[in-house]
């Protein structure tokens, strides 16, 4: 459908309809009773396709018949249709609304397990700590939480506080004796936040024949601890700058 040709008896501006302008000799258009017809068919047309009985007493059948021929071609899927949940036997044709697709969601949000795929939300701290629940999912960082380390000679390891929470640290004692031994203060790699519990050391021997050296370790505070070697026992004891090893635990 389109605009009137141009005929005898229609006045068109730039081949549309115009209201004219006397003061320049423009007539009025005039709809000619083929143009006028053809637009009413062409309605007509599109309100019958809808099986609507059209009326002159309403004047949105126009609305209404388009509204309807729109739902039959594409319909609205039902709840049972947008709940489906076997690829195969899933509606491809029919729309879904925001509610059907709102429903579809909401059914398929299941919680998580072992053997079926769902929905998990994330833990927090306090229960990745406690261990008990099994329906949470824990982060990397939650994972880590409290681990770190220094993996040199003296170094430590500090575990996740969800495991406890405990720390090792390790290293060497630089100690200078004399005939009877000596004793030095380490500071440690990584300090105790709350408790020292003790140490253990070991002489570092240095291609010495007939010594004991016994090593005594024990906390000084939570960061530091003292390193004895004790030399009484031994014989030909040197002296001069000496080492130990030492692993000490904490929390």
């Amino acid at each position: 459908m389109d605009y009137p040709k141009s005929q005898a008896g229609v006045a068109l501006l730039n081949g549309k309809f115009t209201d004219g302008n006397p003061l320049l000799g423009i007539p009025a258009s005039r709809d000619p009773a083929s143009w006028a017809n053809q637009v009413t068919d062409e309605l007509l047309a599109v309100i019958q396709a809808a099986g609507i009985e059209p009326s002159e007493e309403q004047s949105d059948q126009l609305l209404e018949a388009i509204v309807a021929i729109a739902n039959g071609v594409a319909p609205v899927a039902t709840q049972a249709e947008a709940l489906v949940t076997d690829e195969a036997e899933a509606n491809n044709t029919k729309r879904m609304t925001p509610l059907r697709v709102l429903q579809a969601i909401k059914a398929r949000l299941i919680n998580a397990t072992e053997v079926v795929v769902g929905m998990l939300r994330v833990g927090t701290q306090a229960e990745v700590e406690a261990g008990s629940l099994d329906n949470v999912a824990v982060t990397p960082k939650k994972l880590r939480q409290g681990f770190s380390c220094l993996l040199a000679v003296n170094g430590y390891i500090a575990l996740p506080t969800w495991l406890g929470g405990l720390i090792a640290n390790w290293g060497y004692a630089d100690i200078t004796t004399n005939s009877t031994g000596g004793t030095t203060t380490v500071t440690l790699a990584h300090a105790y936040p709350t408790e020292h519990w003790g140490a253990v050391g070991n002489y570092k021997r240095n291609a010495i024949a007939s010594d004991s050296f016994p090593v005594n370790t024990f906390p000084t505070s939570l960061s530091t601890l003292t390193v004895s070697l004790d030399a009484s026992t031994g014989s030909g004891t040197p002296t001069g700058a000496q080492q130990a090893f030492y692993i000490s635990l904490g929390k």
